[in-house]
């Protein structure tokens, strides 16, 4: 099924009634299909802080005749030079590459190493984490796991 995107926020607002109030804030960023079949698509929602916690703790939205599962998308800038967090590479001030291989000074495309070393991970104080990752390993890097849920709680900070 595809839809406009004003289409798919009244469907979402009309069929999922109980999940929003009144002062409702939606807007659909962005409609594709998936990458591995144009018959199912997803959708980029941006919503106020009380239907995201409400859509969330749903798990799922109606959309024509199809329950969808919904996913939290918020996401940190990388930076691919200076492996920082909050900017891309075209915004780094930085004057050296830190290779989110090995943390070495260099881009990662010149990486040699076979040893992974997570530069996020190396400047934590907590000498316990483990830094044998590539920074670009979201699933083992407890840096940016950290800072992605003090940037969530940032932004959605609630009355």
């Amino acid at each position: 099924m595809n839809f406009e995107k004003d289409a798919l926020v009244s469907y979402i607002l009309q069929q999922n009634e109980e999940i929003f109030d009144e002062n409702v804030n939606c807007e659909v960023l962005s409609v594709k299909p998936l990458k591995t079949t144009n018959k199912v698509f997803q959708a980029l929602v941006q919503v106020d802080v009380n239907s995201y916690h409400n859509i969330m703790n749903a798990g799922k939205l109606l959309i024509g005749l199809n329950y969808c599962s919904v996913y939290d998308a918020i996401e940190l800038r990388r930076c691919f030079k200076c492996c920082g967090l909050h900017h891309y590479s075209d915004k780094c001030s930085s004057e050296v590459h830190v290779c989110p291989k090995c943390s070495d000074n260099h881009p990662a495309k010149d990486c040699n190493s076979s040893e992974l070393k997570c530069t996020l991970c190396c400047g934590l104080k907590d000498t316990n984490i483990d830094t044998s990752h590539a920074a670009w390993d979201l699933s083992k890097c407890t840096a940016y796991k950290n800072a992605h849920e003090k940037f969530k709680s940032l932004i959605l900070r609630t009355k």
